[in-house]
């Protein structure tokens, strides 16, 4: 399924591209297959993962299409709000985790919603927040860069756009 020079999701680490499948002996005993991705936007960093447990952490990327699709869907997106910040920094943690694109672009809108009301009012969100929402913005601005050929913030610029005209 998964081939050399694929670019693909990985949940934890953004867009890689698949370098190679490497047998490993981490334990000293058995031998493991593992894929070596290279993260594209984390400058002299590899990954590697067992070969079987790909499927859970590698997804293949979306095409423009249903990127395009996801993105109209923006404005009518039920954003969930939770208001206990010890659980809200574990869901948000797990939105981000799970790779899914649409649970991350509701978690955005959320987190502009929150960062519009708390500035009208002379506050910024959270650290926490904060940093959710850069890194769940740079996992979608990652992928749909890939997919369009063009700069992170040439996605970004694009979504924007792309929710204008929605």
């Amino acid at each position: 399924m998964f081939q050399i020079d694929q670019c693909v999701m990985y949940k934890s680490s953004g867009v890689c591209r698949i370098v190679g499948f490497e047998d490993k002996c981490i334990d000293g005993i058995n031998k493991t297959q593992y894929c070596k991705l290279q993260p594209l936007f984390l400058d002299n960093s590899v990954c590697y993962i067992p070969k079987n447990s790909m499927p859970d952490k590698v997804r293949t990327l979306h095409d423009k299409e249903h990127m395009d699709s996801l993105i109209s869907k923006i404005p009518q997106m039920n954003a969930l709000k939770i208001d206990d910040s010890r659980k809200r920094k574990l869901i948000f943690s797990g939105v981000l985790k799970s790779g899914d694109c649409e649970q991350i672009m509701s978690l955005i809108k959320l987190l502009y919603e929150e960062q519009n009301a708390r500035l009208s009012s002379g506050k910024k969100l959270n650290f926490s927040d904060e940093k959710i929402l850069r890194d769940a913005e740079s996992l979608i601005d990652q992928e749909l860069s890939v997919i369009m050929g063009v700069e992170p913030s040439d996605a970004k610029a694009y979504i924007k756009e792309k929710i204008k005209t929605a």
